[in-house]
Order: structure tokens, then sequence, then C-alpha cells
């Protein structure tokens, strides 16, 4: 018998690249990867400056483990790249919890999750 759990959740995986998931370009040095993330919480904070009245961003990215196999794993450096409306934002990968850069974000290892902050905001 198949394990309705672990379907259920390629499942879920499925529907949430093609219907709940936004282009992000994902570099590491000069290597970019183009992936389909599920942009999860967020959370604005006071960044302290005033140019612009730019306020931080820190949210959640989720994305197929698989989506950056030419890059190994999330680590120190990464940016995630997002345009939506002609504005373009860049935010660098935080560690998730004070050491790792990523956690699984499913129970079966097929999703991950990133942490990253708002680093510049432009037109």
């Amino acid at each position: 018998m198949a394990n309705l759990l672990q379907s259920g959740m390629a499942w879920l995986d499925a529907q949430l690249v093609d219907h709940a998931s936004s282009a992000v370009a994902y570099s590491r040095g000069a290597s970019t990867v183009g992936i389909a993330a599920t942009i999860g919480r967020h959370k604005p904070y006071d960044a302290g400056v005033e140019e612009n009245s730019l306020y931080g961003f820190e949210m959640r990215l989720t994305f197929r483990r698989d989506a950056l196999a030419s890059l190994g794993l999330p680590q120190r450096g990464d940016v995630a790249t997002i345009t939506v409306g002609g504005v373009t934002s860049r935010y660098d990968v935080l560690p998730i919890d004070g050491e790792r850069w990523w956690r699984d974000s499913d129970a079966f290892g097929n999703r991950i999750e990133v942490l990253v902050k708002l680093a510049e905001r432009t037109t």
C-alpha cells in the first residue's frame, strides 16, 4: 500500500509550485539559478534607514530541495532576488536558527525553507 501522507505531500508540493509560487533568482557568487519559491511568513521591522522610508523585511521562502541542485544547499552569502511590477527586491539569506542556513520544510525532505532579509529595493 502506498504511503498516503507521502503521496499527499507530493501532490501539495506540485500545487505550491503550480499555483502559489513566485519566480526567484537565487544567486551564489557569479552563479544564478531560477527557482519557483513560495513566499511565506514575512515580518517588517524598522531597518533604521531614512532614505526612501525603507523598512526592513524578513520573510521565509520555501522551495524544492532539488531546485538548487547545481549550487548545493543554501549557505552564507547567498542572495534571493524577486521582481514584481517593475520593483526588484534583493534579499540576503540569513541563518534560520542561528546555525543552519536552511531547514527541511516537510516531513520527507522534499522542500526546504530559508530565512531572507530585505537588503535593497530598486525600481
